[in-house]
Formats: structure tokens, sequence, C-alpha cells
């Protein structure tokens, strides 16, 4: 009787069991159990869903002024050379120490490995504080920047507020230009010998995270600059551009002819504006973005004078490939007035690379694109769109100062220049402080002038 009863209860209890809903493991479950499918109920065909890729994690930035932190031992780099550097043609070989023990730029403390070092600059190398051209004799990442051989030290002697080659290449950021060079302040010392605070950059070059073109293939790299010290230099036919090859500094006789053409095509279409045709020709983005860096830094080389760098693809436009020197600019040049006669002045407010022009000129490529409203229209975006960025530089200038001060003060002990006259400074404070001060209250004008002007065009 009892064996009977139990069979029944059994039955009835795997009868009920049949009928309860699915279990649904938890996506928390460690070890969910799996549920053997329900033949007996109808099923409802779902669509195939491609599989997602999970997100990659964020990489961090390789550079962010605002995310440097105060240490309290200064990133410096030591050279040790064979003889002393006094030519900016011929290399000296050493060895190089860079450090970095607070961990103020990156993870890598110390970097040791030989080299070559040289001079470099025009006016900059016949000032006291020399600036170098480093060599390195393999490939290496320094202070978070991308590895490469070639680097830069920029002295900036007459710039003594250390920050105007920064301060732009943040605007270039900002407005998006091809490529922007990195840049470190450290300390330098050569032979044992302290050299001052220093900007190192990287070396302006053809190279994959550089000026990424294939020069093998036919593309070319560009310096206008009326230095002319390439081997292969020409002027424009039109306004006397000074075009210098540098990549390759030896290009074919054809590779030539068919630039001097383009040009010349670029001309006559910028002579012809509005309507032109110039936008087939040149870069439109990258012509607004060189523009803007150039007019708000006030820089007397900014218009195809000196310092200005292009590329130009087989199959593409031509196009303004960055920035470049800017250590006499944003209030620092006491002869832009001089230079031209169309009221341009030295302070803040005015026009300049919009009506300037080369040898005391007022026409040239960028007074022929303001001609032509498809330019304004797409300066006034581009200027709108960035501009919450460009108010936002005063405040890097003062966390800069802030993380840099040490280096900044010890460089003026070792150079006594403060309130000194240097070649061609417009003002001449007594202190840093004051350098600093003038230094934002130009950018700051600067900005709102043009803001205002742009904008009414």
């Amino acid at each position: 009787m009892r064996k009977g009863l139990l069979a029944i209860l059994c039955l009835t209890f795997l009868l009920a069991g049949c009928g309860r809903e699915e279990i649904v493991p938890s996506e928390h479950d460690d070890n969910p159990l799996e549920e053997p499918a329900d033949t007996t109920s109808q099923t409802v065909p779902v669509e195939p869903v491609d599989p997602v890729d999970p997100p990659e994690p964020e990489q961090p930035k390789e550079r962010d002024d605002l995310s440097w932190h105060l240490v309290e031992h200064f990133p410096t780099i030591r050279i040790t050379t064979s003889s002393p550097i006094y030519s900016k043609t011929d290399y000296v070989k050493g060895s190089i120490v860079v450090e970095d023990p607070d961990k103020m730029y990156s993870d890598s403390t110390i970097y040791s490995g030989t080299m070559q070092i040289r001079g470099r600059g025009n006016t900059t190398w016949d000032m006291p504080k020399k600036p170098y051209r480093i060599k390195l004799d393999e490939h290496t990442k320094l202070f978070g920047m991308k590895g490469n051989k070639d680097w830069v030290l920029l002295a900036n002697y007459s710039d003594k507020s250390l920050l105007r080659n920064i301060v732009a290449m943040e605007i270039s950021r900002l407005c998006g230009l091809p490529w922007t060079p990195h840049m470190r302040t450290v300390e330098l010392y050569v032979n044992g010998e302290y050299q001052g605070s220093y900007v190192l950059c990287q070396h302006k070059e053809v190279a994959k995270e550089k000026v990424d073109i294939d020069v093998e293939k036919g593309d070319l790299y560009l310096e206008v600059d009326t230095t002319q010290d390439e081997p292969v230099c020409f002027e424009s036919e039109r306004w006397l551009i000074p075009f210098m090859f540098k990549d390759p500094d030896q290009p074919t006789a054809q590779q030539v002819a068919d630039f001097k053409a383009y040009v010349r095509q670029i001309e006559d279409a910028l002579y012809a504006n509005p309507g032109g045709g110039w936008e087939e020709l040149i870069d439109l983005d990258s012509f607004i973005g060189n523009y803007i860096v150039q007019e708000i830094c006030k820089n007397v080389d900014g218009n195809f004078r000196k310092s200005n760098f292009l590329t130009k693809t087989v199959n593409g436009k031509l196009t303004v490939a960055h920035v470049w020197d800017f250590d006499i600019a944003l209030g620092n040049c006491n002869y832009i007035d001089s230079q031209h006669q169309n009221g341009v002045t030295n302070g803040p407010e005015g026009w300049l690379i919009k009506i300037m022009g080369r040898k005391k000129k007022t026409d040239s490529w960028y007074p022929r694109l303001f001609m032509d409203p498809v330019f304004v229209q797409a300066l006034q975006e581009k200027w709108n769109s960035i501009k919450p960025g460009l108010d936002e530089i005063p405040a890097m200038i003062d966390r800069l100062v802030e993380l840099n001060r040490a280096s900044y003060d010890h460089n003026f002990q070792r150079w006594d220049i403060l309130g000194t006259y240097v070649w061609p400074n417009v003002v001449t404070p007594s202190t840093f402080d004051g350098e600093i001060d003038y230094l934002k209250d130009f950018y700051t004008r600067r900005v709102a002038w043009l803001d205002t002007e742009i904008n009414k065009l």
C-alpha cells in the first residue's frame, strides 16, 4: 500500500515539473545550470545577430599638457660630446642621458645612448643660448613622444616667456592640421655645463608619425622660405613665393617642372577669384587651419615668407603639412609695422596674414582667398567650432608656468636677461611673471579682436 502511494506521489511531482517556467540563468551567475530544451512548446525563430566586438579600451593620449604634474626632480637631458659644438652643418659625436625620475612625462625614467649633435637655426644660432639638432643612433621614444632618431632642442632665447612655440602648437592641434609636432620642456646640460630651460621637439621630416607621405612614389615635401638654402629652389611667377624642395631634396627635372606648373595653376586660379577654381588645387581645411594659427600669432613670417611647410602628393592637392617657428610671434616682433605699408601694427589688433604679401605688398595667396565667399564661410565655421578651445589656452599657460616654474627660474639664473632688450622684443618686463602677463594679454586681446572681425566678414 505504501509503495503504491509513493509511486503515485512521484508521478504527480514529475508531471507538475513539466509545466513550470524555464529558468533563464542570470548573467551574474557563475555556474548556471543548463535546462533541457522544451520540445513541446512552439519556438519563435530569432534573426541571427552579428557578434559585436567589445570596445577597445581608451588609449592614453600621447601628450596632454594639463595632465602633467609637479615634480621634485625636473626632466633633464645630459649630453657629452667628443668636441665642442661649433657648427650648424657638421655633426659632433657624443652620448646622451635622458632622465625623468619623477615620471613627469612618461613611465620611462631614464634612457642613455649614443648620438650626434650640431647647431641649428638662422638668427637663433647667433644668440648666446644655442639651439641644437640631435640625431640618435637608434629609434627611441623620449619623454613619452613617439620614437625616432631625429630631435630638436629649441632655445627660445628671445622668447622670454619660453612658451610661444608651445602655445602655437596647441592652436595647431585645435585646428586639426595634418601633423602637430609634440614638445616637452626640459633642463639641458652639455658637457656638464647647464645650458638652460629648453623645449625638446620632434624634428620636422617625412615619417609615418610626422609628415606622412610617400616620397618614393613621387610625393613632395616642400618648404617656403626666403633663405633658399636647399639644393633646388624657385620663386612663383606672380607673387614670388619662395619654394624649396625638402624631400626629395634632389627631385627629378620632371618633378620640378610639374610642380612649377601646378603652382602657376594655383596662382592663376587665385588671381581669378572669386570662382577661380582654386578649391580643386589646394586643401581648404589645412589652409584654413594654417591661417588661424598664423593670424592669431600675428607671425611676421606666416604668409608664405619663412618656415611654411607643405606637401603635394601625386594625385592630391597642395596641403599645409604643419606649422613651425613661433618664438618671435604673439607680440614678440617689433618690426612687423616696418615690413608693411598697409597699416599693420605690432599690437594685438589688426589684420596681418589676411592683407600681407611679400616685399611690402598687399597681394598674395591669402588676400586672394579672402575674396571668395567659399573660403570666408569655411573660415567662419572652423573658427567658431574651435573658439571654446582657444579660450582655454590662457589657463593652459598658467598651468604650464606652475608645472615648469623650477626650470624657468633656473633658466633666468643662467641667462640674466629679464628686463633687457633681446632682438626683436616689443616689451621688456623686468620679471618672468611680467613676461607671462604680457603674453596672455596679447593672446586674449588678439583672439577677442579676431572673433569679432572674422564673424563680420
